[in-house]
């Protein structure tokens, strides 16, 4: 999208591409935008019926796309909780696991680590077991 200078005295043509930048747009910015090129239109030539509904669209799918990541981020939020429950829960029972032979091993938990938000069962042993890889607990 080019976007060129209304005043003659200047010349210049900006150009933009559409990175991750662009994503960045709060439904704020997006009206600030619309109004700015509702208030600079040329009246003589203003904005038709079509354009105005396709930018009203895009508005909506704005404001859908930020109303989706905050969900999104609650439910990620959930997810790592549950899993902390979870993980917590093994503590002093016998697990049976994949290891990282592909072999079935069954050890106790002793204790819970987190890495990178991520929660390990660790054995009596010391082996570092994720929740995914167990397949039997007793």
């Amino acid at each position: 999208m080019s976007i060129t200078a209304i005043d003659s005295s200047t010349t210049t043509t900006t150009s933009s591409s559409s990175t991750s930048s662009a994503y960045n747009l709060s439904t704020s910015d997006f009206l600030k935008l619309l109004l700015a090129e509702l208030e600079n239109q040329d009246p003589t030539d203003p904005v038709d019926v079509s354009e105005m509904t396709s930018l009203f669209s895009s508005l909506t799918l704005v404001s859908e796309a930020e109303t989706t990541n905050e969900y999104l981020s609650t439910l990620v939020d959930s997810m790592s909780s549950l899993s902390s429950n979870q993980a917590v829960s093994y503590l002093g029972k016998t697990i049976t696991y994949t290891d990282s032979n592909s072999s079935k091993t069954t050890a106790v938990v002793s204790s819970v680590e987190y890495e990178d938000s991520v929660a390990y069962l660790v054995t009596e042993g010391g082996d570092k077991v994720k929740l995914s890889s167990v397949t039997g607990v007793s």
